[in-house]
C-alpha cells in the first residue's frame, strides 16, 4: 500500500534545493561561503549585544535571525558549519563575555547603579554566601584575601582564552592534535 507523503517544509511547496549546475563545485562553495558569512554577521552582532548582559534583550533577535539564516542554508543544501558547532561556539563566547562584564564590574565599578542591580541584586536573591560582606571594605566589591588579584587574572587570561577557544571552535580548527 502506498501511503501519501507530505511536504514537511515550511514556506512554498516548490522550494528548490541547490543543484549542481554548469559551474559545479565552485559555485556551490561560493554560495555556501556567502550564506555562512551572512549568518555569521547576524550571529556575531547578536552575540556582542548579548555578551554585554544589559543589551541582551536586543541581541537575542539578531542572534536568532543568524540561526534562522544558517538553518535555511542547510535546508537549501549548502555546505555550512553544523548547527550544533555554531551554537556551542557562540554560547561559549557569550558566556565568557558575560562573565568578563560581571567580574570587571566587581573589580572597578562596584559602586555604580549597574553593578548594584546586577551584582547586589543577584547576590541578595540567589548567592547569599557571595553577598555576605560585599562592598564593605575600601576597595569595594568582593573583598576576600587575594580575590581581587584572582579576578584580574581571570579577566585577563581565562575569559580571553575562552573567547579564543570559542572562535577556534567556530573555525573548526584542530589545535590539540598532532598531524
Amino acid at each position: 500500500m502506498n501511503m501519501p507523503t507530505f511536504n514537511l517544509r515550511r514556506g512554498s511547496s516548490g522550494a528548490e534545493v541547490a543543484r549542481p549546475s554548469a559551474g559545479g563545485l565552485d559555485e556551490h562553495l561560493d554560495a555556501s561561503h556567502r550564506a555562512q558569512r551572512q549568518a555569521d554577521k547576524w550571529l556575531i552582532s547578536g552575540s556582542l549585544l548579548i555578551g554585554t548582559a544589559t543589551l541582551g534583550i536586543f541581541g537575542l533577535p539578531l542572534f536568532l535571525r543568524g540561526v534562522w539564516l544558517l538553518r535555511k542554508a542547510q535546508r537549501d543544501g549548502l555546505s555550512v558549519r553544523p548547527m550544533l558547532v555554531t551554537l556551542i561556539g557562540y554560547l561559549v563566547i557569550i558566556d565568557a563575555a558575560i562573565n568578563t562584564v560581571g567580574w570587571a564590574l566587581d573589580v572597578a565599578a562596584n559602586h555604580t547603579i549597574l553593578a548594584r542591580i546586577l551584582l547586589n541584586g543577584w547576590g541578595a536573591m540567589f548567592d547569599a554566601g557571595y553577598f555576605w560582606h560585599y562592598n564593605e571594605l575600601w576597595i569595594g566589591g568582593a573583598a576576600g584575601p587575594g580575590e581581587k588579584a584572582m579576578e584580574v587574572g581571570m579577566i585577563l587570561t581565562v575569559f580571553t582564552m575562552r573567547i579564543a577557544a570559542g572562535i577556534g571552535f567556530l573555525q573548526m580548527k584542530r589545535w590539540a592534535t598532532s598531524g
